[in-house]
């Protein structure tokens, strides 16, 4: 009975922690910038999208991001001093699976010693740049990979990852 309730409480603490997990999130301002109310700010898109990246996805993150800055009070607009850049790329890096095994025959397979496997990863950056001092004034940096859990698939998942991003500001 004492191993069934030890394990019940260690499978209970693993959901919550796998619960409350957050995506990596690095951010970075000029003498504690916080963006004003009311400030009018400019979104635009820099460079291309990589090809491995959904179009859909990216034009999620920026009606997030401009859904999330006009509920903070702040104006959109095209002609705006403030411009909030979005720059989405991708990497792919290379794991080697070949610490997984331990025995030369592992579920009566062979050992591979080859086994490798590439993951995608996505990067979103959004900064805050000011056209008339010409210098980035807030940015902040996160990351996902396919299918997980921040992946901004939907509405709901964009406007959660970019409300993660830009609650630091």
């Amino acid at each position: 009975m004492k191993f069934q309730s030890i394990a019940f409480y260690a499978l209970a603490t693993i959901f919550l922690l796998s619960c409350t997990a957050q995506p990596y999130l690095k951010t970075n301002s000029i003498d504690a910038y916080s963006l004003p109310l009311d400030a009018s700010l400019n979104v635009i898109l820099e460079g291309d999208v990589p090809a491995k990246i959904d179009p859909i996805f990216v034009d999620l993150i920026k009606e997030a991001i401009k859904s999330n800055l006009t509920d903070r009070g702040n104006i959109i607009s095209d002609q705006a001093n403030l411009l909030v850049n979005i720059s989405v790329s991708s990497e792919e890096f290379v794991r080697d699976d070949g610490n997984y095994y331990r025995y030369p025959y592992y579920y009566r397979s062979p050992y591979d010693l080859n086994r490798i496997r590439s993951i995608d990863e996505y990067y979103l950056r959004i900064s805050i740049f000011d056209k008339a001092a010409d210098q980035t004034l807030w940015t902040g940096l996160t990351r996902w990979r396919p299918g997980s859990v921040f992946e901004p698939s939907n509405v709901e998942k964009a406007e959660n990852l970019v409300g993660l991003v830009l609650e630091t500001i």
